[in-house]
């Protein structure tokens, strides 16, 4: 397969357990989101968002919006994957959630779904209502709203845009999910983008 692969110009996809895959996801997440709060950070230093967060409103927020770009980028499970896989892999990404960071962060994470999944149910409506927030909104209207106690639409648009996206789909793309949890069997560590 492997010199089929470097003929056609292909190269053999990476196997991991669907666990390993979850652990790796909240790896790459951590650092995402570190980045991109620091983009985030950057923009509201400047002069076209600082009225949006004071420095204390983004102390508070910090350690929650990584667990908001988590439940954000869970939302592609789903669509990328068989539903019989898509909940395995769920549930590995909260067990490791809770194995992480505790009872309240996996609480924090299902509300965020929560404010994810009303907000999907509005989206055909957003045309004749474009006040209705996409479901990235919705969520960083939570975070704002249970942490700050802060309804701004504006604070909430910069931060829904900074949620980074795309590490499923580049998983995806580059492995072969088998059934397993985050220590089983791991064919090569995947090098991805």
């Amino acid at each position: 397969m492997q010199i089929l692969g470097r003929l056609f110009g292909f190269k053999a996809k990476s196997r991991l357990t669907e666990g390993y895959a979850a652990s790796y996801f909240l790896m790459s997440m951590r650092e995402a989101a570190a980045n991109s709060w620091t983009a985030l950070d950057q923009f509201l230093e400047s002069g076209d968002g600082s009225s949006l967060l004071d420095d204390d409103d983004r102390t508070v927020l910090e350690p929650h919006y990584l667990i908001a770009c988590t439940s954000v980028e869970a939302q592609a499970i789903p669509i990328l994957f068989p539903s019989a896989q898509a909940l395995r892999i769920r549930q590995w990404v909260i067990d490791l959630i809770r194995e992480s960071a505790g009872e309240q962060a996996v609480a924090e994470f299902s509300a965020y779904d929560e404010a994810w999944q009303e907000a999907l149910q509005y989206l055909p409506y957003r045309d004749r209502a474009p006040r209705l927030p996409t479901p990235d909104q919705a969520v960083a209207e939570r975070m704002l709203r249970e942490w700050l106690g802060k309804d701004s639409a504006l604070a909430a648009l910069a931060v829904a845009s900074s949620f980074p996206t795309g590490l499923w789909k580049i998983l995806k793309e580059g492995c072969v999910f088998i059934e397993g949890g985050p220590t089983a069997h791991l064919k090569e560590t995947p090098e991805l983008g």
